[in-house]
């Protein structure tokens, strides 16, 4: 079975899963609560990404994901805009907040060569992270690492001794008990590397989620950049030869606000 293709504008409507290996011993069987999806994308080796198939929110692979590395690919293309990266020659850093399993920091870095990104979450999901770090094939000179960081606490010594070009975010609206808490880690992102970008892949989900754009306004950080990757859920069979809108997801990118964007 081939890897399920993210070359765009189509996303699979079915995502292909491989079972790990089961144990099959006298009086024991059992197998890992995980699947593994492949995936190819235009630019890059193929990626390898673990997910767990229980209820765990943090360790799964979500629509806007997906969204933001056709975005990536878009963006290399020169048709999404003011390209990421401005000049190939410097390394670039990039730090995600809210990774999960891992696969919008490690399909970047398998994209983009020299290219340093740190992907942070709770510590809950270091051992999925790691495993998916340990099957990428990274781009030339990239590099990618997992630190914890809580958006409650703050901020790491490892995060606060970075320089970041890029803070990335995907799915993380969903709570908005949390946005508080996570508008001011990207607040205090921004503080250290006040050059940076803030890249958000958001999928809409309730009325509620839309206080983060409220709190990010407040927190002086303007939107420079919106962009809806027509995406479309590709048709599953021959029978079938009609494309399906998928969820409308927009890709922001956010900087801090100058002093016209401010009064305005």
């Amino acid at each position: 079975m081939d890897a399920d293709s993210l070359n765009g504008p189509h996303i699979p409507r079915v995502v292909s899963a491989w079972s790990p290996l089961f144990e099959i011993s006298p009086g024991k069987r059992s197998v890992e609560k995980l699947v593994l999806r492949r995936f190819q994308p235009k630019i890059g080796a193929e990626l390898k990404i673990w997910e767990e198939t229980g209820n765990s929110i943090a360790r799964h692979i979500w629509d806007a994901a997906l969204a933001a590395i056709v975005e990536f690919h878009d963006n290399f293309s020169h048709r999404g805009g003011k390209p990421l990266r401005q000049n190939d020659n410097h390394a670039f850093n990039v730090l995600e907040l809210g990774s999960g399993c891992g696969i919008v920091g490690i399909a970047l870095a398998q994209m983009m060569s020299n290219c340093s990104v740190m992907l942070t979450d709770l510590e809950e999901v270091r051992e999925i992270i790691h495993r998916n770090i340990s099957t990428a094939q990274l781009a030339q000179s990239s590099l990618i690492e997992f630190q914890t960081l809580d958006w409650d606490e703050e901020l790491p010594q490892a995060v606060k001794d970075r320089r970041h070009d890029l803070i990335l975010l995907s799915d993380c609206t969903y709570n908005s008990d949390a946005l508080p808490a996570l508008v001011r880690t990207i607040k205090s992102l921004l503080e250290i590397s006040p050059g940076a970008s803030v890249l958000v892949a958001w999928k809409k989900r309730c009325e509620s989620e839309l206080v983060f754009f409220d709190l990010m306004k407040d927190a002086a950080l303007a939107v420079v950049g919106e962009s809806s990757p027509a995406l479309q859920v590709a048709a599953e069979s021959d029978d079938d030869d009609d494309d399906h809108e998928a969820p409308e997801i927009k890709i922001f990118r956010f900087q801090k606000a100058s002093e016209r964007q401010l009064a305005s």
